[in-house]
């Protein structure tokens, strides 16, 4: 039987990933946020939360009533997206997703360097979750 060796390997940003408590984060900034959550959850001021959560963005075709076109609208996670239907543009792991208690969703990235692939995601992030009054965007450095 062949097993490859595991090669470490730096990563663009010259983080060093932090095990904590079994944990791998990516950053030792990470880390540290998310022993944050953790104690927030202990003392229960928080439902839940959960790392690295996958956000998909797609453009969906969606009919305009006033000109009867088809354009084009930026989503993001649909329950039955039909990929025939529209087109996947990326997925983003956003660092932690956290469920407070009063209902509301705070997405949070924790960033040491940001680089311009981030910031593209982001921005799609802040596009769609910007204005609903039931997220919360945050960005720790």
């Amino acid at each position: 039987m062949y097993y490859k060796e595991k090669v470490s390997r730096n990563n663009k940003i010259k983080n060093t990933n932090q095990d904590t408590d079994g944990v791998a984060y990516h950053s030792k900034l990470e880390a540290h946020e998310g022993q944050n959550l953790i104690d927030k959850l202990e003392k229960k001021e928080i439902m839940g939360f959960t790392r690295q959560y996958k956000l998909s963005f797609y453009l969906a075709p969606v009919t305009a009533t006033k000109c009867n076109e088809t354009i084009h609208v930026l989503r993001c996670n649909p329950s039955d997206y039909d990929r025939s239907e529209g087109f996947f543009m990326d997925n983003y792991y956003i660092d932690f997703m956290v469920e407070h208690l009063d209902g509301t969703i705070e997405l949070i990235e924790v960033k040491g360097q940001q680089t311009q692939d981030w910031r593209k995601k982001w921005n799609m992030t802040e596009a769609i979750f910007g204005k609903d009054p039931g997220y919360l965007l945050k960005v720790k450095t």
